[in-house]
């Protein structure tokens, strides 16, 4: 198989509860080491001093903290500081791994955006000011990603939750309505995200794969755009 280059790529996906993210993940990264890359579902510079230095004396890292929390006041949620961090803390890491010249990929499963998702849980993400400012202080236009959104409907992604072992997902505890509700919410609050995305981030590769299909099928479409953009 032919070689891809030497830069690293991050990719992030982003869906509903049980619209296979983990699943179609594990199959892309089989194929992404065929190729020769080196691939990662998590990545952490384990130099402590270097920790330190790009996030306690990162004005960038707290301005990003700091947008992320007004963006929560905006719509409304009563989040804790430490979930603001978690948000603000992917996209530290995200810079670190992008200044790597190894041949690495970064396979994210729940990463930043889907933490902004989570900070709205079921209220309607509002289209802001706030909403681009932290797209825009977060820098993703400037790394060289891949945001997969996998689509599928609140139908079959409450079969799918109800179905699969329990594994911490907040909405498996809920009752069908609220359930249904939070899906629903979640899936048009993903909508707006992707759009403000494309809008405000245009170097970042948005793809949508409908993961009804085989999971083989959605690994080679996402392997496709990768090679589109090295």
């Amino acid at each position: 198989m032919e070689k891809l280059d030497s830069k690293p790529i991050i990719i992030e996906f982003n869906g509903l509860p049980g619209s296979g993210k983990t699943t179609i993940a594990r199959e892309l990264k089989k194929q992404l080491d065929a190729l020769g890359y080196k691939t990662t579902f998590s990545y952490f510079r384990r130099k402590i001093h270097r920790y330190w230095f790009t996030v306690v004396f990162n004005p960038q890292y707290w301005e990003l903290v700091l947008s992320v929390s007004k963006f929560s006041k905006t719509i409304q949620r009563h989040n804790s500081f430490l979930k603001y961090l978690y948000a603000a803390n992917y996209i530290r890491k995200y810079n670190d791994f992008n200044n790597q010249t190894e041949k690495n990929v970064l396979i994210i499963g729940q990463g930043f955006l889907q933490a902004l998702i989570s900070l709205s849980h079921q209220d309607r993400l509002l289209v802001s000011e706030q909403l681009d400012a932290v797209l825009r202080i977060s820098g993703m236009d400037n790394l060289r990603m891949i945001v997969v959104n996998c689509n599928i409907k609140e139908s079959v992604a409450d079969s799918r939750i109800t179905c699969r072992p329990k594994n911490g997902c907040r909405v498996e505890s809920m009752g069908e309505d609220e359930r249904m509700l939070t899906l629903r919410v979640q899936r048009e609050n993903l909508d707006v995200l992707r759009k403000k995305i494309i809008e405000t981030c245009p170097r970042v590769t948005c793809l949508d794969i409908d993961t009804t299909d085989s999971v083989q099928n959605c690994a080679d479409e996402i392997m496709r755009c990768v090679k589109e953009i090295i």
